[in-house]
């Protein structure tokens, strides 16, 4: 049955690439006085009838398939090439950046990193505008393909944040061989974290 579900699943990744039924949804990123300094893109999945789906309910399908990487490809060329991004750009001249996600099994993949450093290179971006958040911690390994996008990225004045920090058992070990600019804290120590001593204690 479970088999089942994933292959149903499979089935409607794949029609939602040919049918391009993907959307981007933008979080809003605020600082501690509320004001606006960013976005986070979100991949979202429509159905034929319109209805929105989470990523809660295909993306266990897309890892299980491997296809990590297809939809950060999607992800990344889409919201470089928006209009929203561009007019992100001309309206607030870099003040305000976009945040997209990369897989952690994306950046490990040779032909992945390569793709992306071409398609950042033939892009006319400002560079300031654009952050990546590594997720899937858990897979990180510190390999030399990661570190090398990682160090990529930097040089050419992009930012690195690694995400749901404190998940995995490697979390620290990675800080010492990843070169990122940053961090966000996974939500499990910083959803209590005014009434729960122990998350305060981990947070500092």
């Amino acid at each position: 049955l479970q088999a089942e579900r994933i292959m149903d699943w499979a089935q409607r990744i794949q029609n939602a690439f040919e049918s391009n039924l993907y959307r981007v949804f933008l979080q809003k990123i605020v600082n501690r006085d509320r004001q606006l300094i960013g976005y986070e893109a979100l991949v979202r999945m429509q159905d034929e009838t319109g209805k929105i789906i989470p990523p809660g309910s295909f993306m266990p399908a897309v890892k299980r398939m491997g296809w990590n990487g297809r939809v950060d490809q999607w992800m990344l060329d889409t919201v470089i090439k928006s209009a929203e991004f561009q007019q992100l750009k001309q309206s607030t001249h870099g003040k305000i950046y976009m945040s997209i996600n990369l897989d952690a099994k994306s950046i490990g993949d040779v032909s992945f990193s390569q793709w992306m450093l071409a398609l950042l290179d033939d892009c006319d971006i400002d560079r300031g505008m654009l952050r990546f958040e590594i997720t899937e911690m858990e897979q990180l390994q510190g390999t030399e393909t990661e570190v090398h996008l990682i160090d990529e990225l930097t040089r050419r004045g992009y930012r690195v944040w690694l995400d749901d920090f404190g998940t995995g058992y490697n979390s620290f070990d990675l800080l010492k061989r990843l070169k990122v600019h940053g961090i966000k804290i996974d939500t499990s120590f910083t959803r209590d974290l005014l009434s729960d001593p122990i998350n305060r204690a981990l947070v500092d």
